[in-house]
């Protein structure tokens, strides 16, 4: 038997309607907000692509994804640059259009419980109230795979010729 820690290690993601809780292994880095390059042929909830580190990651908004609101951006607008599960062919990293700074936030397990009265969403793994506040746990892995098709990393091929 497997035992857990009763205990943790969390960020709390402020959007502009709800939070989102994630393990603080995933936040890479948080950045100012710019505005994204827009990418044809994804979800609306899909707000294009930023350069970061030497390429391009794709930021989306999980306010549009799990409310359809079209997001604001304000003066506290970030962009949390996030670390891929790996379950998406080609992904390493993604961001999320944030309406504050992240907190870290260290929970023991029993101030998680599962909201009743919360209904499904797309992109939504659960809902929780974290301390009695609302808050999603995202569902990381339909996000990646809908975003693997439009922005994984391609391999380039190269035809090196051999000097004889």
């Amino acid at each position: 038997m497997v035992e857990t820690s009763p205990i943790l290690r969390t960020i709390l993601i402020p959007l502009q309607r709800g939070q989102v809780i994630l393990p603080s292994a995933t936040l890479v880095e948080v950045l100012p907000y710019s505005p994204p390059e827009p990418s044809p042929e994804t979800p609306d909830w899909v707000l294009g692509s930023l350069s970061w580190r030497q390429g391009r990651v794709p930021i989306i908004s999980m306010d549009t994804l799990v409310h359809g609101d079209l997001p604001e951006f304000g003066a506290r607008s970030r962009i949390a640059v996030l670390r891929s599960l790996g379950e998406a062919a080609g992904i390493e990293h993604y961001a999320i259009l944030i309406q504050a700074v992240p907190r870290l936030v260290t929970l023991e397990r029993k101030l998680i419980t599962l909201d009743p009265t919360a209904e499904e969403r797309e992109g939504v793994m659960t809902s929780v109230k974290v301390a009695s506040q609302a808050a999603y746990i995202p569902d990381l892995g339909h996000i990646e795979r809908v975003l693997s098709p439009a922005f994984a990393i391609q391999e380039i091929e190269t035809d090196v010729g051999t000097v004889a």
